[in-house]
């Protein structure tokens, strides 16, 4: 969808955020709240929130382009957004499964017996949605109350027939940790730790706490094996078991907005109008975890993060800021940035009047 608007004001090369003019309520609605690609001339200006006609935390020079300045006025295009993008930031009946675990399905089955039933089904019925299998109850010959399949698509991206596609087991989630996309405060795209292409999004207040509970992220936690060499003696093996801690994140942000005028005091005439906007952000991020702390590792791409750097971060978040700065403190932080901007622009103003 092709949409545009104008520049409300100037725009430094170096400023993170912008207002948008001479646009209708319709237009607006296309320009996506939670972020999106903007181009004004040879530039494009990522964005990670719109909040009304205000375009917030810009990321200029955007892919390899050149940082710029504009002046009022100047056309604000949307860019298209390919389909990836789209998917993760229109999320529509998103929910959030977590693999299953051997471990999760008791006594009275496992995932062999599991995966042969599920088989058997698909064989039966080609023609049919996965889903029916899991709506199906056991003693009807569907899935472990634990237990839910869906198929993995073919390579391309492509649907096909499941008996040529791969299943995955998941762990339905009760009532209590239920989520979707209704329940995302802001999503992105972002990299892993690898650098891998990933999906960033936050909660909404609401949801968070159950959340973080939910995902309850694992780590790993050491101990010791007995085992016997080739020569019969006994020897130690430090061995790492999964275990569960709590993350928490937490983020607030203030946005301040100034309209100032200058007005010839001789003749009373309305020289110019100016809008700059201030904007103030913090986040918290730490970890709790009730065993030894000093017997557990963060898990990593290659198992527990055992040397300096991974127990410095271990240790990092362990002590993480338990506390967002006040709101005043964040008001006070972004009416710094407006007080420089009302500066710099009567300065400006200044120079033309005395050369």
């Amino acid at each position: 969808t092709k949409a545009s608007a104008t520049l409300g004001g100037g725009l430094p090369a170096a400023m993170r955020m912008m207002a948008l003019d001479q646009v209708s309520d319709e237009v607006l609605k296309i320009f996506p709240p939670t972020g999106g690609v903007v181009q004004i001339s040879d530039e494009l200006i990522r964005y990670e929130a719109r909040d009304g006609k205000a375009l917030l935390d810009l990321t200029r020079g955007y892919q390899s382009t050149s940082a710029a300045d504009h002046q009022p006025g100047a056309t604000v295009r949307l860019r298209s957004v390919d389909a990836i993008r789209r998917a993760i930031e229109n999320p529509g009946e998103l929910a959030f499964y977590i693999a299953s675990n051997p471990s999760q399905l008791g006594v009275s089955t496992d995932l062999v017996s599991e995966r042969a039933k599920v088989d058997a089904w698909i064989t039966a019925n080609p023609n049919r949605s996965l889903g029916e299998f899991n709506r199906l109850a056991p003693a009807e010959g569907g899935p472990s109350e634990t237990l839910r399949w869906f198929p993995r698509r073919l390579p391309g991206g492509i649907n096909g027939p499941l008996a040529e596609r791969d299943l995955v087991s998941v762990i339905p989630p009760t009532d209590e940790f239920r989520f979707t996309g209704e329940d995302l405060d802001s999503v992105g795209v972002s990299q892993d730790n690898l650098g891998y292409p990933a999906v960033a999004f936050s909660m909404k207040t609401s949801k968070s706490a159950a959340f973080g509970e939910f995902t309850g992220a694992h780590i790993n936690e050491q101990y010791r094996v007995e085992r016997v060499n080739e020569e019969g003696k006994k020897y130690y093996e430090t061995k790492y078991r999964q275990v569960q801690y709590r993350e928490f994140f937490q983020e607030a942000s203030v946005e301040v907005a100034c309209t100032f005028k200058f007005i010839n005091t001789t003749t009373g005439e309305l020289v110019s109008t100016e809008t700059v906007y201030g904007r103030a952000s913090d986040n918290i991020r730490y970890i709790s975890y009730d065993g030894n702390s000093a017997k557990f590792f963060l898990g990593g791409s290659t198992g527990a993060r055992t040397g300096s750097s991974g127990r410095a971060d271990r240790d990092r978040m362990m002590a993480g800021r338990r506390s967002l700065k006040s709101p005043d403190a964040l008001t006070e932080q972004a009416c710094l940035q407006i007080a420089q901007q009302v500066q710099g622009s009567v300065e400006s103003e200044l120079l033309t009047i005395i050369p």
